[in-house]
């Protein structure tokens, strides 16, 4: 314990939280844009917003939570949680995707015209 930051830990300047800031509210827009943009298939909005969603993830893990400075140890275990949510999603992602109901239920889904999704079809 040499020096005053190994008491207080990594001390990070304002402007990077701003930063970090704006970048979570533009990919905040991004989510909204990426809600109303129909694709045609359900599982490219998916991938899309959720693509979105682990940037944002990132963002907050490295920066706001300090595991860009912290030891290494720290840094696997964050990683090893993070991408064990990761296969959690992706493997119901998977089940939920290759049931034979959901393509029925997508068939008798009436969008009205008075929706935003709605895009003249």
């Amino acid at each position: 314990m040499s020096g005053h930051d190994d008491a207080h830990g990594h001390v990070v300047p304002v402007k990077m939280y701003v930063m970090v800031w704006v970048a979570l509210m533009v990919l905040l827009a991004l989510t909204v844009a990426a809600s109303y943009w129909n694709t045609g298939h359900i599982w490219i909005n998916n991938t899309i917003m959720l693509t979105i969603a682990v940037a944002k993830t990132m963002l907050i893990l490295l920066y706001f939570m300090h595991v860009r400075w912290s030891s290494k140890l720290t840094i696997i275990f964050a990683a090893s949680g993070f991408l064990w949510v990761l296969f959690l999603f992706a493997f119901s992602m998977g089940d939920y995707m290759s049931r034979p109901e959901l393509s029925r239920l997508q068939e008798q889904v009436v969008i009205s015209e008075d929706s935003p999704h709605y895009h003249g079809e």
